[in-house]
């Protein structure tokens, strides 16, 4: 035999919706917000490799995204080259060519990792776990010149011959 309480006499501002129901609601809109974030999120990835194809004056045969452990595999779109890591911060895999300049010479192929998260009305980038954090404003038409700039230089740093 099953009992069942129910507030038949609810006084004014009682919610008749159950705690179960309230927590029902809540992992809805929690579900609907992180939703929102990925979506934001993954056009903000996309801008920036649209932008870096751009600002590096790469061909863009020769940028393919990938899972983020770095695994070659078949053309993926953001969604499934796009992990969401521990520290809350979604990383995407990036596999840039670099072309040796003479006939013969062998090319390279760089695997990046784009680390983004937005927080407080702006996006967080960086390339490694623990490396630098840029912030970016959230405006799709935002100036995000100082994100291409961090990749080539990190690009430039990563080529150069230990000395």
């Amino acid at each position: 035999m099953a009992a069942y309480i129910t507030n038949e006499a609810e006084g004014p501002g009682i919610s008749s919706e159950s705690r179960y129901e309230q927590l029902c609601d809540a992992l809805a809109r929690a579900r609907t917000e992180r939703a929102a974030r990925r979506e934001e999120c993954f056009a903000f990835i996309e801008r920036t490799i649209q932008g870096l194809i751009e600002h590096l004056e790469i061909p863009s045969e020769l940028v393919l995204l990938a899972p983020p452990d770095g695994t070659p595999g078949e053309e993926l779109t953001v969604g499934a080259a796009t992990r969401l890591g521990h520290d809350g911060f979604w990383q995407t895999g990036v596999h840039l060519k670099i072309e040796g300049k003479s006939f013969g010479s062998p090319s390279l192929i760089v695997a990046l990792v784009l680390h983004v998260k937005k927080q407080e009305g702006a996006f967080l980038f960086k390339l490694t776990p623990d490396g630098p954090t840029l912030k970016v404003s959230d405006d799709p038409d935002a100036d995000a010149t100082e994100v291409h700039e961090f990749v080539f230089h990190r690009l430039l740093d990563s080529l150069r011959v230990p000395g």
